[in-house]
């Protein structure tokens, strides 16, 4: 520890990294210490700055990250150093069953429609996040939310499952989105999701700042002049810490459905539908789509899940 005390006209640089404290001082009781200061981020330190702002704020240090690489690619070389592994274009071990990857700019419309929206044929579609997302949002960073949009009440879900099949384990509370952002910025809230949250009705000032996918625009539900429970719904936004997660489901009236992913890694698990029988589905009285036991449950062998594994399976991280 160093002791410093600082007079008038004395300017301090503390490098990044060293913890200090302060205690002001003024020269009698009716004055004041006055001071000004700013942080700054020269070339150097981006080898120990960049992962802690990583950590803070993915979603801004990613888009820092494609501006320093486009406008000042010399100073690539003072990041940490960082494993690239080329992506399969297609995931999954069945050849009967896998999950092609394909870049916006080989795939029309029209052979997105032929061969897989027709024949229901999952599809990772790459490189469409700079004409989804405005670059001013810096891919929807905590900091961008909070200004804009911080003072709007939202649905937070902890140890969440699925709001369709609510567990008592499930707790729901409305806060403001900046206090949910928050939250996450502290750490220690695995499990914390913003769930679903309807940009039309909870954020639609958001709806400036997104485009969607060209391949997904054409959608009856939305063009229908006849008014219905889903017409205001989407799209819609999810934030999810760590551990936090959606339990087995099929999606409402089994429709199709797109999700971009902006920042962030989510792990997906796909099941053949052909093979849902394995998956020990329950269609409750009253319902249309299916009731699944815990996927952990399934995986264990329990509630008669023994032909389980027998199912048709990919699982794909997406980042």
């Amino acid at each position: 520890m160093v002791d410093i005390i600082q007079r008038p006209g004395d300017t301090i640089f503390v490098p990044s990294g060293w913890w200090h404290a302060t205690l002001n001082l003024p020269e009698s009781s009716e004055d004041v210490t006055v001071a000004c200061t700013r942080n700054i981020f020269p070339a150097e330190t981006l080898d120990f700055v960049f992962p802690e702002m990583k950590k803070s704020d993915p979603a801004f240090a990613r888009a820092f990250l494609e501006i320093l690489q486009e406008k000042r690619p010399e100073l690539m070389r003072f990041l940490p150093a960082a494993s690239e592994t080329s992506k399969p274009e297609l995931v999954g071990e069945d050849p009967s069953w896998q999950l092609p990857r394909r870049h916006f700019s080989s795939l029309s419309l029209a052979e997105c429609r032929r061969r897989f929206i027709r024949p229901k044929q999952p599809l990772i579609i790459e490189g469409l996040d700079p004409y989804l997302v405005s670059p001013e949002t810096c891919h929807l960073s905590r900091d961008f939310l909070s200004r804009h949009f911080g003072e709007k009440m939202v649905a937070v879900f902890r140890n969440f499952r699925d709001p369709k099949q609510r567990d008592a384990e499930d707790e729901m509370e409305v806060m403001r989105l900046s206090q949910a952002l928050s939250q996450l910025q502290r750490g220690g809230c695995e499990g914390l999701y913003l769930y679903d949250v309807s940009l039309p009705l909870k954020l639609p000032g958001l709806l400036e700042y997104l485009k969607l996918p060209r391949y997904f625009t054409h959608c009856y539900l939305q063009q229908t002049m006849r008014p219905h429970c889903f017409s205001k719904s989407w799209p819609t936004l999810f934030i999810g810490s760590a551990g936090s997660q959606a339990r087995l489901h099929v999606d409402q009236w089994h429709s199709h459905f797109w999700m971009h992913l902006i920042s962030g890694r989510k792990r997906w698990s796909i099941w053949h539908p052909e093979d849902t029988h394995l998956l020990c589905p329950e269609v409750l009285p009253g319902k249309v789509f299916p009731r699944f036991p815990d996927l952990s449950d399934l995986e264990a062998g329990k509630n008669g899940a023994d032909g389980f594994h027998q199912a048709r399976r990919i699982d794909v991280i997406l980042d």
